[in-house]
């Protein structure tokens, strides 16, 4: 029997509904499995906003920084556009990632057998696609300074600074090295080299170190050429290494549009340097994460009952396998969710003739019910 503490930030928009059905499954697994998870909620964006008149409360951040791992539903409220940037509810995960030390950013490519047939692409085309797309988190324009908006005599100036440095890079290309080395051995990386020196450090630090691993090879490609070869040919990805550009969220997403739905894709946000003490096997075991969607509030079908927990869901089992070290209840929760598709259960983005339309909460159920079946 394990014991657990899970931070739960439902978060806005649709994030309650989808997090209710990622709860319901860990509850499940905790059943089945025997093992107890203290679920302990905490307030983050538009919800914080509301509640507390911050984005992100102290309390919050005391939360995660006390569990050992950290689910997160979706952020964003049009409600609160109107405040500057730092206070809008985004903002709140944004600093929430960077209070935990939050730098790398795992999203898994893997197409279900039972959905080729509903993605743009042709079946041939992405059957067998089992990818991992990793993203660097702290550093890049999103979190480079000097940056703003302001006016002029001349009209208005805006200003935003790629900013890296080697270490931060080395951190980072290490764990991605890891990752591949423990999959198929080969490496993307996704830099634009030819006109950034920014791009060129990132080139210079991987050659500095892929000596040291010579099961994994490496291929330099430029984000334009990557978001072709997604197209053309998403098979021949294992795992791809990007910085945090903003092609990098282009590119994340078109990896969504592989699967067939945003509401498909599951998230591992991650830092390294801390690990749970769990133990496992590979460079992420044990290790503390936030794991969440990757589609975000989708204020217009709040309380619908419609949008696909599966996203949801899937970022449970990543928690499972990285934070928790608990393979075989992360493979159940995919295997159910295998289970459900087979039987032709779909919510309305993946919905197809033939298959029977559900909502969020009947998907939920049909998920639990076949992880409780064993």
């Amino acid at each position: 029997m394990g014991e657990f503490t899970i931070a739960v930030l439902p978060g806005d928009g649709i994030g309650p509904e989808v997090v209710s059905q990622g709860v319901r499954v860990i509850e499940g697994v905790g059943a089945r499995f025997n093992h107890r998870f203290h679920l302990k909620q905490g307030l983050l964006g538009g919800a914080a906003i509301e509640q507390r008149g911050r984005t992100l409360p102290p309390e919050t951040i005391d939360l995660c920084r006390s569990a050992d791992a950290v689910l997160v539903g979706a952020v964003g409220d049009p409600r609160w556009d109107h405040l500057p940037p730092p206070q809008k509810a985004e903002a709140g995960l944004t600093s929430l990632r960077r209070e935990l030390g939050i730098f790398v950013n795992l999203r898994p490519i893997k197409v279900f057998p039972h959905l080729e047939d509903c993605t743009p692409f042709k079946p041939e085309v992405i059957r067998g696609v089992d990818f991992v797309m990793a993203r660097e988190m702290m550093g890049g324009v999103i979190h480079g300074k000097p940056r703003g908006l302001w006016q002029t005599a001349r009209g208005r100036r805006a200003v935003n600074t790629i900013k890296y440095a080697e270490p931060q890079v080395e951190e980072f290309l290490r764990v991605v090295f890891e990752v591949a080395r423990g999959r198929k051995g080969h490496l993307g990386l996704a830099i634009q080299d030819n006109v950034l020196e920014t791009s060129q450090l990132w080139r210079q630090v991987c050659a500095g170190i892929v000596d040291e691993y010579p099961e994994v090879t490496v291929d330099y490609m430029y984000p334009d050429v990557c978001a072709m070869q997604l197209v053309r040919n998403p098979a021949g990805f294992d795992v791809l290494a990007l910085d945090n550009l903003l092609t990098a969220g282009m590119l994340n997403d078109q990896g969504a549009a592989i699967m067939g739905s945003m509401g498909m894709t599951a998230s591992a946000e991650m830092n390294p340097r801390r690990r749970s003490g769990q133990g496992g096997e590979g460079v992420l075991a044990g290790v503390f994460g936030l794991y969440e969607p990757v589609h975000g509030s989708a204020p217009k079908y709040t309380g619908q009952n419609k949008v696909n927990p599966i996203a949801t869901i899937l970022s449970v089992a990543l928690m499972l396998r990285y934070s928790l070290s608990l393979y075989a209840e992360a493979e159940a929760v995919e295997s159910a969710i295998e289970k459900a598709l087979e039987r032709g259960y779909r919510t309305y983005d993946i919905m197809e003739q033939g298959r029977q339309q559900v909502g969020t909460d009947g998907m939920g159920e049909i998920v639990l019910s076949a992880l409780l079946e064993g």
